[in-house]
């Protein structure tokens, strides 16, 4: 079911790269499609995964997974920067933060099951603060945040208070209005696939597969970072088998998608940036298969 999965999220970002090569695509509507797919698609999901009956099971249930969220997020920013620094600061960014949004999503719902998107939903949250927080000033690399003034309105935040509120209060929202959700939250695997694969189009396939850091990165991300994020989640009891998968694929995911926004609004190199995302999501179509594969085993 993950091969299958992944495999069609890999046809959907060819789409896109034939999309953008034969001009059907052009850079400006591939910048809108991404805009649409952050402020609208995105918090729909995060909201949809909300849309569902409380109980004490679910409350305890939500805190040990922002519990093991956070812990995995801590865990990719420390080694991130102990192995890249201020050195190589695009690869640095990249590498704390995954793509646990537009490709997370859809593994977990492939893997685990659609209810399994509400464990995940706080990661993507404290994964967007941590990039605003953190990641902006290490690309920056003054000691300056070029980002912290748009924290506040970061649609992802702004869905997720939105969504929690929701849950905790209990509030129904209207058939017409949760069903208009739902149907925006399935655009984001094709509309996220079709705008990385337009990515992979913007460059040349020799630049991307002949630079040595870019191999690094990919490799630190999809495979350094996954087994000492698995190993940390050993911590948590066997009984909490979803929301260790869910967790430890969401930190698994590539490059996140918003890499190169973030360096170029940062003054980083987003050349590099759209190199890591692209040769990162070809590769994880080889490695969250055989992660999941291998954490099931091991934990079941």
């Amino acid at each position: 079911m993950i091969l299958k999965q992944t495999l069609t999220m890999f046809l959907l970002m060819a789409i896109g790269f034939i999309l953008y090569r034969t001009k059907k695509l052009t850079d400006k509507g591939n910048r809108e499609l991404g805009t649409i797919l952050l402020y609208l698609t995105l918090p729909c999901v995060i909201i949809s995964s909300y849309l569902t009956e409380a109980s004490p099971e679910k409350y305890r249930l939500m805190g040990i997974s922002a519990a093991a969220g956070a812990s995995a997020l801590l865990v990719a920013i420390l080694m991130s920067r102990f192995f890249f620094g201020s050195r190589r600061r695009m690869e640095h960014f990249c590498c704390s933060f995954s793509n646990a949004g537009f490709i997370g999503i859809p593994v977990i719902e492939a893997a685990i099951g659609e209810e399994a998107v509400f464990f995940v939903a706080t990661f993507i949250a404290l994964l967007n603060v941590f990039q605003w927080v953190y990641g902006a000033p290490v690309l920056a690399g003054n000691g300056k945040n070029p980002m912290s003034a748009k924290l506040w309105t970061n649609p992802v935040l702004v869905a997720f208070v939105i969504g929690l509120l929701l849950f905790l209060t209990q509030l129904r929202l209207p058939a017409v209005v949760s069903g208009a959700i739902r149907m925006l939250k399935n655009m984001n695997t094709p509309l996220a696939m079709i705008i990385l694969g337009a990515y992979l189009g913007q460059m040349k396939l020799g630049e991307l597969f002949t630079d040595g850091w870019t191999y690094l990165c990919s490799a630190w991300r999809l495979i350094a970072i996954p087994i000492v994020t698995f190993l940390a989640l050993c911590l948590f009891p066997a009984k909490y088998l979803d929301i260790k998968l869910v967790v430890l694929i969401a930190a698994s995911a590539p490059v996140g998608s918003n890499a190169p926004i973030f360096a170029e609004r940062c003054g980083a190199d987003s050349a590099q940036a759209v190199r890591c995302v692209s040769m990162s999501t070809i590769f994880s179509i080889v490695t969250l298969p055989v992660l999941v594969a291998l954490a099931k085993t091991l934990w079941t």
